[in-house]
């Protein structure tokens, strides 16, 4: 018996059937994405959607203003990481076991 994903598959041309209809979303044409209006909202989401998987999600910046004289930007991996030095820099970075002592 063929899986869920298989007969997705079959039943939309391998994804082209999907793919069409969420350009045509992304493009406005109701036409293309079977509808008889593409609301704005839906538009734009459909067009994110096919963005992020062409291209990636974009990384979230975060603006940092250090002493209101320089400005940096940092992504989320980026602030974790700075995040992680500082802690460490005061003494709260060590090595904590699985009994919850300081190694």
């Amino acid at each position: 018996m063929p899986g869920v994903e298989s007969i997705i598959r079959e039943a939309t041309s391998g994804g082209k059937d999907v793919i069409d209809v969420l350009v045509g979303f992304a493009l406005g044409d109701p036409t293309r994405a079977k509808c008889e209006r593409v609301p704005a909202r839906e538009q734009r989401y459909a067009a994110q959607w096919l963005a992020e998987r062409l291209w990636g999600k974009t990384p979230q910046v975060v603006g940092v203003m250090a002493g209101g004289e320089v400005g940096v930007n940092l992504t989320a991996d980026d602030r974790r990481a700075l995040y992680a030095f500082v802690l460490e820099g005061l003494g709260f970075g060590e090595e904590v076991g699985e009994d919850g002592e300081e190694e």
